[in-house]
């Protein structure tokens, strides 16, 4: 079950447990968190349900905080 307006990482090797984050950039951080611990195919699910790698969505938030500045 997905959460509403929140973001889902998953990680291969969990069976069909995953985090909720409340923001992209709180995603990020569980996502690099489970990838220093060794997990692989790390995968954020937006609130609209699309699914980007942890460095999709690191590279889309990098971007926009370039942009922004």
């Amino acid at each position: 079950m997905m959460g509403l307006n929140y973001y889902n990482v998953t990680f291969d090797g969990c069976g069909s447990t995953f985090v909720m984050a409340r923001t992209p950039d709180d995603a990020v951080s569980y996502g690099k968190q489970f990838a220093r611990i060794g997990r692989t195919n790390v995968r954020i699910t937006t609130p609209d349900a699309r699914s980007f790698t942890l460095e999709e969505v690191d590279a889309a938030l990098a971007a926009r905080k370039e942009a922004s500045q």
